[in-house]
């Protein structure tokens, strides 16, 4: 046997695992998926062993690693297959579950080190600056807070972003497009609102008893995201071998959340941010978990939503009261409960 054993980061729907698992055999390469575990085995077939039974696995070469790669993007799924700077066939699973849980654990603290001073940005200058001076007092505070979000999604949430991105570009959004979505939003319109103010208008979004720029719902998702990827790959080994509990039809829930999102954002888009964040973009994951069923885990959520939609209506399209740093927090303790969850389970490996 010579399986190459790679991460396949960002698989959150085994549907998905499966579409991923034919595309490579198309392609002339064996392999089997994992999909809670977020890892795969691959290789190339090579006849039969001397007792003419059991197939023999032929290791892959680099050239159909990067063909492997390639496939793997188009389903909106990271390839991860090594532990330093060049590849070795022999590296093991675990070894390869620490490096990434160690490199989103990284993320997850860069994220924290720019984007808490974004975030006390966003908070306290209103209360320094004073409501009586008005919005050009902001100009600094906000250009500061711009920058500080601007690092910390791409220093932090790149992969995220590339990922959502191609699976979009393919058709198979997952819980990357719903944080891409979230960023793109609030970082765009932030920056148009704060180029009006620049050029000596009224930015938009303090108009009509607004709350200001929207830099803390791109850094709030970013710090989800990062912590959610960390803890998953971290648990991978009590995960692995579960697909059946994920939650089926996982990308069409994520597409209704982007199509939820781009609706009311029109209407309220600090409510519209606030439901896309109430999700755990790895809420699939969530539903592998010993006090909970499938589309159960996902019940919480559609509560969230339904109650932050129906605030927005009944308040007649206001955002004043809506905190999308109370969404992000729910989201963070589904994660947590379904981190308990997943420490009950058996596994014969240390979580990294």
């Amino acid at each position: 046997m010579a399986d190459t054993v790679v991460i396949v980061d960002g698989l959150h729907d085994p549907e998905v695992g499966r579409q991923l698992s034919a595309a490579w055999h198309e392609a002339g390469l064996g392999n089997r998926v994992d999909p809670a575990g977020q890892a795969a085995w691959l290789w190339r077939a090579g006849g039969v062993s001397d007792d003419d039974k059991d197939p023999v696995h032929r290791a892959l070469d680099e050239a159909a690693l990067d063909r492997a790669a390639q496939i793997a993007i188009r389903f909106g799924v990271a390839w991860r297959d090594r532990v330093g700077q060049s590849f070795l066939p022999d590296v093991t699973l675990a070894a390869l579950r620490q490096r990434v849980a160690w490199e989103y654990k990284s993320r997850f603290a860069t994220a924290l080190v720019f984007g808490l001073p974004a975030l006390a940005l966003h908070y306290l200058s209103p209360m320094l600056a004073g409501a009586a001076i008005g919005p050009q007092s902001m100009a600094l505070p906000w250009l500061f807070e711009l920058l500080l979000a601007g690092w910390v999604c791409v220093a932090a949430g790149w992969p995220l972003l590339v990922q959502g991105g191609a699976g979009l570009a393919h058709g198979r959004p997952n819980g990357d497009a719903v944080t891409l979505a979230v960023i793109a939003l609030s970082m765009a319109g932030s920056i148009a609102g704060v180029a009006q103010l620049v050029l000596g208008g009224e930015p938009w979004f303090t108009r009509e008893g607004g709350s200001g720029p929207l830099f803390d719902a791109a850094v709030w998702a970013v710090l989800a995201a990062t912590a959610q990827r960390w803890v998953l790959h971290a648990y991978g080994d009590c995960l692995a071998g579960r697909g059946r509990s994920m939650v089926r039809g996982h990308r069409y829930l994520m597409l209704g959340l982007l199509v939820a999102l781009a609706a009311m954002f029109t209407i309220d888009p600090r409510g519209a941010l606030a439901m896309a964040l109430a999700a755990p973009t790895t809420l699939s994951l969530m539903a592998v978990n010993p006090w909970s069923a499938g589309w159960l885990f996902v019940v919480p959520v559609g509560i969230y939503a339904a109650l932050v939609s129906g605030w927005v209506v009944a308040l007649d399209g206001s955002s004043a009261a809506v905190r999308v740093e109370a969404a992000a927090l729910f989201s963070m303790v589904l994660t947590g409960l379904g981190v308990i969850g997943w420490r009950h389970m058996p596994t014969n490996v240390k979580p990294a």
